[in-house]
Protein backbone atom coordinates (compact mmCIF):
# COMPACT_ATOMS: atom_id res chain seq x y z
CA UNK A 1 0.00 0.00 0.00
CA UNK A 2 1.26 3.27 -1.01
CA UNK A 3 -0.56 6.38 0.22
CA UNK A 4 -0.34 9.81 -1.25
CA UNK A 5 -1.33 12.79 0.06
CA UNK A 6 -2.09 15.03 -2.81
CA UNK A 7 -2.88 19.25 -3.53
CA UNK A 8 0.35 20.08 -0.62
CA UNK A 9 0.64 22.96 -2.67
CA UNK A 10 -3.18 23.88 -0.85
CA UNK A 11 -2.48 22.64 2.29
CA UNK A 12 -2.72 24.50 5.55
CA UNK A 13 -0.22 25.52 7.36
CA UNK A 14 -0.61 25.19 11.26
CA UNK A 15 1.39 28.44 11.62
CA UNK A 16 -1.37 30.50 9.91
CA UNK A 17 -4.65 30.06 9.15
CA UNK A 18 -4.16 31.01 5.24
CA UNK A 19 -3.30 28.45 2.49
CA UNK A 20 0.70 27.19 2.41
CA UNK A 21 2.51 24.82 0.89
CA UNK A 22 3.65 21.91 2.82
CA UNK A 23 7.23 22.16 4.07
CA UNK A 24 10.52 20.46 2.71
CA UNK A 25 12.79 18.05 3.87
CA UNK A 26 15.90 19.35 3.98
CA UNK A 27 18.14 16.17 2.94
CA UNK A 28 16.06 15.53 -0.12
CA UNK A 29 13.78 18.40 -1.26
CA UNK A 30 10.76 16.78 -1.23
CA UNK A 31 7.64 17.76 0.36
CA UNK A 32 5.93 16.59 3.95
CA UNK A 33 3.62 16.80 6.27
CA UNK A 34 3.13 15.85 9.82
CA UNK A 35 -0.37 14.78 9.00
CA UNK A 36 0.24 12.47 6.31
CA UNK A 37 3.09 10.76 8.06
CA UNK A 38 0.79 10.28 11.41
CA UNK A 39 -2.11 8.70 8.70
CA UNK A 40 0.69 6.43 7.66
CA UNK A 41 1.79 5.09 11.01
CA UNK A 42 -2.28 4.93 11.41
CA UNK A 43 -2.44 2.59 8.67
CA UNK A 44 0.96 0.47 9.65
CA UNK A 45 -0.50 -0.02 12.83
CA UNK A 46 -3.91 -1.19 12.16
CA UNK A 47 -3.11 -2.58 8.49
CA UNK A 48 0.68 -4.04 8.39
CA UNK A 49 -0.54 -7.45 9.45
CA UNK A 50 -2.65 -6.95 6.38
CA UNK A 51 -1.02 -5.56 3.39
CA UNK A 52 2.68 -4.23 3.03
CA UNK A 53 3.01 -0.86 3.60
CA UNK A 54 5.33 1.16 2.03
CA UNK A 55 7.31 2.94 4.70
CA UNK A 56 6.82 6.69 3.98
CA UNK A 57 3.64 9.19 1.98
CA UNK A 58 4.54 10.47 -1.31
CA UNK A 59 2.95 13.84 -0.57
CA UNK A 60 2.76 15.83 -3.84
CA UNK A 61 1.91 19.23 -5.51
CA UNK A 62 -1.29 18.30 -7.61
CA UNK A 63 0.25 21.51 -9.80
CA UNK A 64 3.48 20.18 -10.36
CA UNK A 65 3.52 17.09 -13.03
CA UNK A 66 7.05 16.88 -13.31
CA UNK A 67 8.23 17.23 -9.50
CA UNK A 68 10.64 15.14 -7.68
CA UNK A 69 8.09 13.68 -5.34
CA UNK A 70 5.87 12.54 -8.60
CA UNK A 71 9.24 11.24 -9.66
CA UNK A 72 10.07 8.90 -6.52
CA UNK A 73 6.15 7.61 -6.51
CA UNK A 74 7.09 6.87 -9.94
CA UNK A 75 9.97 4.94 -8.71
CA UNK A 76 8.40 3.27 -6.25
CA UNK A 77 5.84 2.40 -8.23
CA UNK A 78 8.24 0.60 -10.36
CA UNK A 79 9.52 -1.18 -8.02
CA UNK A 80 6.69 -2.42 -6.26
CA UNK A 81 5.47 -3.72 -10.05
CA UNK A 82 9.00 -5.68 -10.33
CA UNK A 83 9.32 -6.97 -6.88
CA UNK A 84 5.30 -8.41 -7.79
CA UNK A 85 6.95 -10.01 -10.84
CA UNK A 86 10.03 -11.78 -9.46
CA UNK A 87 7.49 -12.96 -6.63
CA UNK A 88 5.04 -14.31 -9.15
CA UNK A 89 7.83 -15.86 -11.32
CA UNK A 90 9.47 -17.79 -8.25
CA UNK A 91 5.80 -18.86 -7.63
CA UNK A 92 5.41 -20.39 -11.00
CA UNK A 93 9.15 -21.34 -10.87
CA UNK A 94 7.97 -23.78 -7.71
CA UNK A 95 4.83 -24.84 -9.14
CA UNK A 96 6.64 -26.25 -12.70
CA UNK A 97 9.12 -27.92 -10.81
Amino acid sequence: MLLCATHADAAASPCSARAAPCPRNAATGELRSDAADAVLATAARDFGHVFDVHPRVFVLDANVGNSAELKSLRQALKDVKTEIVDVSRQHLHVKQC
